[in-house]
């Protein structure tokens, strides 16, 4: 029965993990482009959340935004693995402008004019399914090789934010994994993520 049970698992398989910057510079570069297409404006918007809250795209597609500013944005979703709840999430204008969520949601809001109900429903026409295609094209006009998932933004993320020295605190508060984390996500991250996407947004 074991060796049987040995036999017909599941073979689970590394994932390559590529560097986030990959995907950042690709953001910076591409947002002097002035005639972006809808679907790749979109794109360069939920892969630069993903990246800087480590959302789900699940969980962002469901998002609506509290507000937005120039400087500043403020999105509420509920978080439907692990520790449920609902989470407020609040982003700041980073030093690198053009990779920061903050250039991309004002972009992308602008691009969806026509859409009257914007912050409760900011994706629109697009299924879920939809952006999940036009993020993975993004990653790979970014150069990104292999098979490509959504998923990859968050584990780039997180491999970053190790590598760039931040706590263990501080990576269990942005990724949402630690029990410590629980009372503050669901309710909401205010400043006590700015460090950790400031890591984030930092490359050559």
């Amino acid at each position: 029965m074991k060796e049987h049970i040995r036999e017909s698992a599941k073979v689970i398989s590394e994932e390559e993990i590529w560097h986030l910057d990959v995907l950042l510079e690709h953001l910076q570069n591409i947002s002097k482009n002035r005639n972006l297409t809808q679907p790749k404006i979109l794109a360069a918007c939920l892969s630069s959340i993903i990246a800087f809250t480590n959302l789900r795209l699940s969980e962002l597609y469901e998002a609506s935004f509290l507000m937005i500013s120039s400087a500043e944005a403020k999105l509420t979703t509920m978080i439907w693995k692990g520790a449920q709840g609902r989470v407020q999430i609040s982003l700041r204008k980073l030093h690198n402008n053009r990779c920061c969520p903050i250039y991309w949601i004002n972009r992308w809001k602008l691009e969806s004019k026509d859409n009257q109900d914007f912050n409760e429903n900011p994706w629109e026409t697009f299924t879920k399914s939809q952006c999940s295609v036009h993020i993975r094209q993004l990653l790979k006009d970014a150069g990104i090789k292999g098979q490509i998932r959504v998923t990859q933004i968050r584990a780039a993320a997180l491999t970053k934010l190790l590598q760039s020295g931040a706590t263990k605190e501080e990576t269990d508060r942005w990724s949402r994994h630690s029990n410590s984390s629980d009372t503050v996500r669901k309710y909401y991250d205010k400043t006590n993520n700015d460090n950790a996407r400031i890591l984030l947004s930092s490359f050559k």
